[in-house]
């Protein structure tokens, strides 16, 4: 490819020429320099801002891929509801429950539409389908809950970490997401043990996989039916460090394989002095050291 440097030179040359050898007298005419087409608006491709609006996640992901300068906003509606669905966290506040919800097939709809439409087929014994493509959810093979979808994340920049969708060659883990997290957080208290710790009445100490954005979160061991008010954390000994690196790699590769609900592989592991007490929800909270009342509320995940 020719170089700006050499274009230049090539123009100035040429226009070096046509001043010495024309017999034209009009100056304005002999002292242009020929335009770079390159350069020309005419004949660059106009810039695409329309609306990104497919539902199907690999035909989307491509999109927002030739997009690298987010020219073009998501305008994405349920095909449900036919409602426009939220697709970022500052996005329309008061319709988070209808946030884009992203099935293991690849076809979106509104979390709340989609909660709902399972909801009505597992009432009535059937394996739920997508409303879209018909392809049946089958339950997971070993812990037997059924296989969910996930929300669109909340950045452009995290999409790339969305699991392989089954339609294109993303293949079906033997226990869901909950499981195999709450099972490494077991794994990791068998191999490490219990770390030591003075503890007051009714705490215990709990090891945690937080979410990136701290809105969810793992908590191994709990008792359904309590509320856990985290009291402070603790350091991580290094020998459990080690260990859950490891662990956490291989949460890593498989989601890079099998379709998983939640990039667990990228979530912090904390581990807390809790003050556990009876009262709990129907959906148990943990409240974080430091927080007012009703203050950064943490759903609890675990064995159902």
């Amino acid at each position: 490819m020719e170089s700006t440097t050499d274009s230049i030179s090539a123009d100035l040359a040429n226009t070096i020429l046509t001043d010495t050898d024309s017999t034209d007298t009009n100056p304005t005419d002999n002292n242009l320099i020929d335009a770079d087409p390159s350069t020309d608006p005419s004949t660059t491709d106009p810039i695409n801002t329309d609306p990104i609006t497919n539902t199907n996640w690999p035909t989307l992901l491509q999109e927002v891929k030739d997009d690298p300068d987010n020219k073009r906003v998501l305008r994405l509606t349920c095909d449900i509801c036919f409602e426009l669905m939220a697709t970022s966290p500052g996005q329309d506040p008061g319709n988070l429950c209808h946030e884009a919800f992203i099935l293991p097939c690849g076809h979106m709809f509104g979390q709340s539409c989609i909660e709902e439409w399972i909801q009505s087929k597992e009432r009535r014994h059937y394996k739920y389908s997508c409303p879209k493509c018909r392809a049946v959810m089958k339950p997971f093979v070993e812990c037997h809950h059924p296989i969910r979808g996930r929300c669109i994340p909340p950045s452009r920049d995290e999409y790339s970490n969305v699991s392989p969708m089954i339609s294109p060659g993303g293949r079906q883990f033997a226990k869901c997401t909950r499981c195999v997290a709450t099972g490494g957080l077991e794994l990791l208290r068998k191999l490490t043990g219990k770390p030591r710790c003075e503890l007051g009445p009714g705490q215990t100490l709990n090891f945690r996989l937080v979410s990136p954005d701290a809105s969810q979160q793992f908590i191994y061991p709990y008792i359904k039916g309590k509320e856990y008010r985290v009291d402070r954390n603790f350091d991580i000994p290094p020998n459990v460090r080690r260990c859950w690196d490891r662990i956490q790699n291989r949460l890593a590769t498989e989601a890079g394989r099998y379709w998983f609900e939640l990039d667990i592989g990228r979530w912090e592991l904390v581990i807390s002095v809790m003050d556990v007490r009876d009262g709990g929800q129907e959906n148990e909270t943990v409240v974080e050291a430091g927080a007012a009342p009703g203050e950064k509320l943490f759903n609890i995940y675990g064995r159902e």
